[in-house]
């Protein structure tokens, strides 16, 4: 039982860190907490973890209690500390701060309220690895300490197996969909377009551009492959979701084909029915075999009482996307014209 109850505690923090990453400017959620034992539910928790620190938000953590025994007239120093680690593995992953033993609550709210003035991020790529889904354990120093101290996580769980890549991806692709940081590992660009459909409704377009100069494809017989994922999300402005579209575009191009998709990229149109209102577009672009991925956020008005039109008509055949080198080819999803040339 308590172990469920465990459960719907991360579900909850999970959801506070969502929430928080909508926000902008430095972001830190403080838990106050005597802890709670982890019951088999490692990865759970620095899945939480690695969720915050990929979304720039903060874990503090207070324990309440202060300085405290189980047992009356027991020995402080000599307590069970295995709750009290999850509270130290959550700031100490984030770059927050865990206060406790010490009854001075109010210097405990002060110290896990203020954020750091500087942080570092450090990040690497573990050579060989195995999807074991073991622990790992990191160790960071300093060179020349001179009186400092390092807070860093403790390490890093594996994936469990190479059939977990699809719901990495998934992962990913919603940790991007929640943020507000900018991510550019795929050169893509994000321009709206809106007019009138009825009167109370617009229609908005979504057009976004990929370059395809930094997508890896994988050279298999005569076809370069890879899958892109286009994810367009639209919020209101308090950040509440309001809907999405998600498209794959499955690639297999000849040399030639390829060649010249290089020199022009390509254009993904998604559009919605909406009312008019102010609107946030978060655009996600991610490809399958190198795990790259980019996320834009822009905000687009449509007024009320008049409705802009497209300032220039883009030809019919321009808005035509061209994907396949033959007829074998085609492996675009929906909405999308296919041609061979």
């Amino acid at each position: 039982m308590f172990n469920s109850v465990v459960e719907a505690v991360l579900r909850g923090l999970k959801e506070v860190v969502r929430r928080t990453a909508l926000l902008p400017g430095q972001r830190s959620v403080i838990i106050l907490s005597p802890g709670f034992p982890r019951y088999k539910l490692e990865t759970r928790i620095y899945d939480l973890a690695e969720r915050a620190l990929r979304s720039s938000v903060v874990l503090d953590a207070l324990d309440p209690r202060g300085l405290y025994t189980i047992i009356p007239g027991g020995d402080a120093s000599q307590k069970d500390t295995r709750a009290e680690d999850v509270l130290y593995d959550f700031a100490a992953a984030t770059g927050g701060q865990f206060f406790h033993n010490s009854n001075d609550l109010d210097k405990g709210f002060r110290q896990v309220g203020t954020l750091a003035e500087v942080y570092y991020v450090l990040v690497f790529s573990p050579r060989n690895l195995k999807f074991d889904g073991r622990f790992h354990g990191l160790k960071v120093s300093l060179v020349k300490p001179a009186g400092f101290t390092i807070q860093a996580r403790r390490g890093y769980f594996a994936p469990k197996a190479s059939e977990d890549a699809a719901a990495r991806a998934k992962e990913e692709i919603e940790q991007a969909m929640y943020s507000q940081d900018e991510l550019k590992e795929l050169p893509i660009d994000v321009h709206t377009q809106y007019y009138k459909v009825n009167e109370s409704e617009a229609r908005l377009a979504v057009l976004t551009h990929l370059d395809l100069n930094a997508v890896r494809f994988r050279k298999e017989a005569d076809r370069n492959r890879d899958d892109v994922t286009f994810l367009t999300v639209l919020f209101d402005m308090d950040g509440k979701y309001v809907t999405a579209r998600q498209k794959l575009v499955r690639f297999r191009l000849r040399d030639a084909t390829l060649a010249r998709f290089t020199q022009t990229g390509i254009t993904m149109k998604t559009e919605f029915d909406l009312k008019p209102g102010t609107y946030m577009i978060r655009q996600i672009v991610r490809d399958s075999e190198s795990g790259q991925l980019s996320g834009l956020s822009r905000t687009v008005e449509i007024p009320y009482r008049e409705y802009a039109r497209f300032s220039a008509r883009v030809k019919r055949r321009k808005r035509l996307l061209f994907l396949a080198a033959d007829s074998r080819s085609c492996y675009v999803s929906t909405r999308l014209a296919v041609a061979t040339r």
